[in-house]
């Protein structure tokens, strides 16, 4: 099973023979959105490892300094209405 699934195509070598047999993408169009993507995934990464947090995005900002409401006794508790 495992050799018939690492032997079938891909969805994306499907699809994209399907388009280009198609006549609505050519290889070059197929290949430059491919290299187009990968560009974006590798900036994106870039991006991430010059990412530093702010403090304010978490709830060390503005959230700081709150506190958790007490806990509710049984008398504090409303009933639930029972039926008639």
């Amino acid at each position: 099973m495992y050799r018939a699934i690492k032997d079938h195509k891909t969805t994306f070598e499907l699809y994209s023979k399907r388009l280009i047999d198609e006549g609505t993408l050519t290889q070059a169009e197929v290949q430059a959105m491919v290299d187009a993507f990968n560009k974006r995934l590798n900036d994106e990464l870039d991006t991430a490892k010059s990412y530093l947090p702010n403090k304010a995005d978490w709830l060390d900002g503005r959230w700081s300094g709150l506190e958790t409401a007490p806990k509710a006794t049984a008398a504090a508790r409303p009933r639930s209405s029972s039926p008639p």
